[in-house]
């Protein structure tokens, strides 16, 4: 049994987190939020919605470490789920392959929740189907592509992470771009009323969706306009790199113990133990997909930053 001491902690931290989450989407709403503007107050409501998921997804990324407390080794901050794909409302792991093919991106429903981990994205009373994300496949939580050893995630994920990838035919392209930005990290849709061409229900994202068609391999561009409304009715929203970056920054920034101009953590986590905040390295023969140092100490959940913030 749980100690209720600690969990009652744990929900408290969440509950300010996700308030602290929210306070940076809000303030930054109005420029993030991208939307078909005439069809913005009959459906404040969706929008509303789109918002709660991408503080829940942050705040998720954010306190991934205790969300996996259980999990050896213990991951770091900044990932996100898989997406559901085949409509049962649970993320489908693992993700990043199709078809044998590495997905630059992985595309499908918000989960209702991680039931394993026990948090919730989307409400019940809610139709998971209309509600949609997209998310480079490096910040996933299990991986089929980076998947090595004891790790299911790729390393290391800080901000220094290079926006462009090698895709099938050997281009360097950024995963995912809204309306050509190619700082994006995720991006959110809610489907709206079905159009003449589509046919729901449905696990197809064409039949809710009018957006560009998936190529596995390929990046992708998403639009938040369209040209009619009759032809286009999706609301878009993003979680940019900036946005991923301040809140792991928020979290693992902070200097209270004491307060002397040294991020926490850069002290109380031992420079040379296995922890995501210290560098990934591995001591095996064989080699993980992403950059790894050859060392000693076996360390696949490294993320590297204490070499950005604390050298």
């Amino acid at each position: 049994m749980r100690d209720l001491h600690k969990q009652s902690g744990y929900i408290v931290l969440m509950g300010m987190l996700v308030l602290m989450i929210g306070a940076m989407v809000w303030f930054g709403a109005s420029g993030n939020v991208m939307v078909n503007r005439m069809m913005l107050q009959s459906n404040n409501e969706e929008v509303t919605q789109l918002e709660q998921i991408k503080q829940k997804m942050l705040a998720y990324a954010v306190m991934h470490p205790e969300v996996f407390a259980n999990v050896t080794p213990k991951p770091g901050v900044g990932y996100f789920p898989c997406p559901d794909v085949d409509g049962d409302g649970l993320p489908d792991n693992p993700c990043g392959i199709k078809s044998g093919t590495d997905q630059l991106y992985v595309f499908g429903n918000v989960p209702y929740q991680n039931t394993l981990q026990n948090f919730n994205f989307l409400d019940k009373q809610l139709d998971s189907r209309l509600y949609w994300f997209a998310v480079d496949s490096r910040f996933v939580e299990n991986s089929a592509l980076y998947s090595f050893a004891t790790s299911s995630r790729f390393a290391p994920l800080n901000d220094q992470l290079d926006t462009h990838v090698t895709d099938i035919h050997h281009k360097q392209v950024a995963p995912i771009l809204l309306d050509g930005d190619d700082e994006i990290v995720m991006v959110l849709f809610y489907a709206g009323d079905t159009l003449a061409s589509q046919a729901r229900p449905s696990v197809d994202a064409a039949d809710y969706l009018e957006q560009p068609v998936e190529i596995v391999g390929e990046n992708i561009g998403f639009n938040s306009t369209g040209t009619a409304m009759q032809d286009f009715n999706d609301y878009v929203i993003a979680i940019t790199r900036s946005e991923w970056q301040a809140a792991m920054l928020m979290r693992l920034s902070r200097d209270n113990s004491p307060a002397d101009q040294i991020p926490d953590m850069c002290v109380s986590v031992g420079a040379a133990g296995q922890h995501w905040f210290n560098d990934c390295s591995y001591n095996s023969t064989s080699r993980p997909i992403y950059s790894c140092d050859g060392v000693a100490i076996d360390n696949l959940a490294g993320q590297g930053w204490r070499s950005l913030l604390c050298e």
